[in-house]
């Protein structure tokens, strides 16, 4: 950004930013916060993709952050990977909200959110489910190890392996816990509770 030539090339960067809808202050952010925004040549149907998926500019300012959304093939890997989403019963409400929570599933192959979703359902998490959305998240944000660390861990206090199924179906994020910090509690509840 420094070296670049201020009339020749940031000038029409920030004049094709704005617009796109945002407000120079808006504009300072989004290349404050990720300057690739310079460098990319078709930032305004970037820009439109994800607006139309996740709404108000807001929203865009915070997932654009994100290099990963921001350089990723919005034509053919991203539109992949949202078509099977909605095809599992994502609505386009839950896609926009895991885009903003958690950008990174999106961009991944289409492989391996097909196995996320495979692992979230054999946990027991239907679509249509109010907790699939955190259930698709804590499990994107894993890896195996330590899904199967932690669900250990949980069957080591005496655990089945429904009633682990159960905690997962009610609070997906129980499994985000750190180890430590489940054997703490664990620890409590069967000592001194």
């Amino acid at each position: 950004v420094l070296v670049a030539d201020a009339k020749k090339t940031l000038e029409p960067k920030f004049r094709a930013l704005q617009g796109a809808g945002f407000s120079k202050p808006e504009v300072a952010q989004m290349i404050s916060a990720n300057p690739v925004f310079i460098c990319i040549r078709n930032a305004a149907s970037k820009i439109e993709f994800w607006r139309k998926i996740v709404g108000d500019n807001e929203k865009l300012l915070k997932i654009f952050k994100n290099y990963f959304l921001v350089g990723s093939n919005t034509t053919g890997k991203i539109n992949a990977n949202l078509s099977f989403l909605r095809s599992v019963g994502m609505s386009d409400r839950d896609i926009a909200r895991i885009v903003v929570r958690r950008p990174r599933l999106v961009v991944r192959k289409l492989n391996t959110i097909m196995s996320i979703v495979e692992q979230v359902n054999s946990l027991g998490i239907e679509p249509g489910s109010s907790r699939r959305l955190d259930a698709l998240c804590t499990v994107s944000n894993l890896s195996q190890s330590t899904l199967e660390a932690k669900s250990k861990l949980l069957r080591s206090f005496g655990w089945s392996v429904d009633e682990l199924r159960y905690a997962f179906q009610t609070f997906p994020i129980v499994l985000r816990l750190s180890e430590k910090k489940i054997a703490r509690a664990m620890d409590f509840l069967l000592k001194e509770a």
